[in-house]
């Protein structure tokens, strides 16, 4: 078997010395980390050290420390994109076999040592400096320089040297001039590894350790045309499965293309079924995936991206993926949709269902037909990240978070004229079948009747939203024999608005846990019903170019109208329109945020609302909202309010005790 690498092991190690451990790989576009194991002959378990991709080659340092006794074993691992593992040595289990080299004794600080040469492993050292091409380095066929300094070496003897590329002796071609050697080949060099070997001889006739390293030769970005490497398939599969007389024929295309340049990669894959369908999730695949050198990559369209078995693990994501791999810290980020949006179902009751105990009659003597939404998918927004980092090989930590939500409101309730819904003999103004919803509309319903879709409490699902947040860290033992790992993860789940009123049963539950009939100690009796103002909406003058209209267009939806006047704004808004109001918000603070101090400027206006509601009898309710205390709820009612709204109050005086806070404000 041939070895995907070019490594040798370090000579003339001196103990106490860091030594550098260098191995250069046929393909380092698959390989994303490398751990160099080292250990004494005599010890049981390997030390670990995190290698660096310099210059074309992998490098790791065993520390100074380390360097010790008479024999240093070691072992290299590199990671592979897809998971898999490369050792050196190539072996199925290398640290069964590792690689070793000899430590000798430090008993001299000379550089040079007069010795008498008994073999072919004695030599002398030299200070010799590689200028060109640096180890392990990627050039262009054309840029090829052999240069080495002799400014530190005066005891090479210039005269006498050898100099061999790829085991070839080109010593004929090359020079030494100004203490400086060079060798320019005569030939441009083929694609691939090569390797410089230099012999030198002292002015003593010693033979001085020999200087080799390697080097590769690559187009680069020369000619993009020769550089670019593609690939690709199309296919297609006509499939008929029956099951239970269900007959299902699907025709599936596939596609793949893939191309590669020097620094990026990308990979486009699609899925085509006949079967895709709006009343559905997608079958339909694709995916465009960019990854650039072994440090980032970018897939947009459908991934299936995992960043943590707590939060997102391998489930479809339509968006983007970006995954940056850096020495040291590893950074996720996911922004896309985990459902598609599905609007109806082409179905009977696929998207209208009327609501039979719902139906009831208006002021003007019609009926009001209540309809509720079906065979809907609420959009599935999802934002996720991760940042992790792996200081050392043995130890790593991280933290995540997830967003996730449904955007209920890309849910129309208009619905196609062809919806189809049936009608049962429990409601007794129609007859009893299946009608369209233009059909309803047009022929069935008379011209003082309403129809009505609820926009909330829909039958097919409640919109969610929840948030996640956690970290993570794992520490490994004895080259991953003995692993631990410890998560903490915690979510919050929002009850979306669209889910209905609460009533006093479910409030008591909520937030006092006690099936007691009461909230807080405080009788339920004492609470007003919000079944009561569940259908009222409340507008700002401000907010509308025509009030009236507005208000016109709440009624039309059988609901109540509240108008709500900052401290700056005059009653005089609201004067002719008080008979189609249900309730007036003063509010005693401007609007942003809570906390403000009272205004009591505003009191005047809640006793002329007042006078005018007890002059010409009209019925609304006058609500104040801002800075109510102990203080000054009396002054308010006293004014006329007849609802208060308080917060800051309610929730942080008397340290927060909410219960003798409500009891204090209803006895002012």
């Amino acid at each position: 078997m041939s070895e995907p690498f070019y490594h040798i092991s370090p000579s003339n190690v001196i103990s106490g010395n860091d030594t550098e451990i260098l191995v250069i790989l046929d393909d380092n576009d698959k390989v994303i980390s490398g751990t160099l194991f080292f250990r004494q002959a005599n010890e049981i378990s390997f030390q670990e050290e995190n290698m660096e991709f310099l210059n074309g080659s992998w490098v790791g340092v065993i520390p100074g420390e380390r360097v010790h006794g008479s024999l240093i074993e070691y072992v290299v691992i590199f990671q592979n994109l897809n998971g898999g593992q490369i050792g050196v040595p190539l072996a199925i289990d290398p640290f069964s076999s590792p690689l070793f080299f000899s430590v000798s004794r430090n008993t001299s600080n000379l550089k040079i040592k007069k010795i008498t040469k008994n073999s072919s492993s004695d030599y002398i050292d030299a200070d010799i400096l590689i200028l060109a091409p640096e180890p392990g380095s990627l050039i262009r066929p054309d840029e090829v320089v052999v240069s080495l300094s002799l400014f530190n070496a005066p005891i090479v003897d210039q005269d006498k040297y050898k100099i061999y590329l790829d085991e070839t002796d080109v010593t004929e071609y090359s020079l030494i001039d100004g203490e400086v050697l060079s060798f320019v080949p005569e030939n441009e060099l083929e694609i691939g590894l090569h390797k410089i070997r230099v012999l030198f001889k002292s002015t003593y006739g010693l033979d001085i350790t020999p200087i080799e390293w390697v080097f590769s030769v690559s187009k680069g970005m020369v000619n993009m045309t020769d550089s670019f490497k593609y690939k690709g398939y199309f296919n297609g599969k006509n499939s008929r499965n029956t099951a239970s007389r269900n007959v299902i024929s699907e025709i599936v295309y596939n596609g793949k293309f893939e191309g590669e340049l020097s620094w990026v990669k990308a990979d486009y894959t699609l899925k085509k079924s006949n079967r895709e369908s709006i009343y559905m999730q997608p079958l339909n695949r694709s995916t465009l995936s960019l990854r650039f050198t072994d440090y980032a990559s970018l897939e947009t369209g459908d991934s299936y991206p995992s960043i943590s078995p707590y939060i997102l693990d391998g489930k479809r994501v339509r968006g983007q993926y970006l995954n940056l791999n850096l020495p040291y810290v590893k950074i996720q980020y996911v922004n896309g949709k985990l459902n598609r949006g599905v609007q109806y179902q082409n179905k009977l009751n696929g998207a209208l269902q009327i609501i039979e105990d719902n139906t009831s009659i208006a002021s003007n003597g019609g009926r009001i037909y209540s309809f509720t939404r079906k065979g809907y998918t609420f959009p599935r927004d999802i934002l996720a990240a991760r940042i992790a980092i792996n200081p050392f090989k043995s130890f790593r930590t991280g933290i995540h978070f997830m967003k996730v939500k449904d955007n209920f409101s890309k849910v129309s309730l208009k619905v196609p004229g062809n919806s189809f819904f049936d009608v049962d003999s429990s409601l007794n103004s129609i007859e009893d079948g299946v009608y369209s919803y233009s059909e309803f509309l047009s022929d069935v319903i008379g011209p003082l009747d309403t129809l009505v879709i609820i926009d909330n409490d829909w039958d097919d699902g409640k919109p969610i939203e929840n948030l996640a947040l956690g970290f993570d860290l794992e520490k490994a033992f004895d080259n991953r024999q003995l692993v631990f790992q410890m998560a903490w993860n915690m979510t919050w789940t929002n009850n979306n608005i669209s889910q209905g009123v609460i009533s006093l049963d479910e409030a008591d539950l909520l937030l006092d846990t006690l099936d007691d009939n009461a909230i807080l100690d405080i009788p339920i009796d004492d609470f007003p019903d919000p079944e009561t103002y569940k259908d009222i909406i409340t507008i700002h003058p401000e907010a509308t170019d025509n009030l009236e209209n507005s208000i016109k267009r709440i009624k039309e939806k059988n609901k109540k109208v509240g108008v709500s006047l900052n401290p700056e704004s005059k009653i005089d808004l609201i004067l002719n329109l008080l008979d189609q109001i249900d309730l007036v918000l003063i509010m005693s603070v401007n609007p942003g945020f809570g906390g403000q101090k009272f205004m009591p400027e505003v009191l005047h206006k809640i006793k002329e609302l007042k006078k005018i509601r007890e002059q010409k009898k009209i019925d609304f309710d006058i609500e104040i909202d801002g800075g109510i205390n102990f203080e000054n709820c009396k002054s308010a009612i006293d004014a006329g309010a007849n609802i208060l709204v308080s917060g800051t109050t309610v929730f942080k005086s008397n340290g927060g005790d909410i219960k003798k806070n409500i009891n204090l404000l209803k006895l002012k």
